[in-house]
């Protein structure tokens, strides 16, 4: 049987002392409830609109 070769590649290593390069924005996605049936679900969907998740809204 041929032997298994051990891969030189590190993928996903970086250096935990460093500070990211630019700091992240606050999530734009809220939590809310569906009304019509409960589900809770994250949107970014203005809060005056209806708080309908997909299935209700495409009435699924």
């Amino acid at each position: 049987m041929a032997k298994k070769r051990k891969s030189n590649i590190k993928v996903g290593i970086t250096c935990k002392c460093q500070d990211a390069a630019v700091a992240r924005p606050p999530s734009m996605l809220r939590k809310v409830q569906c009304k019509k049936c409960g589900v809770f679900f994250r949107t970014n969907r203005v809060k005056d609109g209806p708080d309908l998740c997909f299935n209700c809204r495409t009435g699924k």
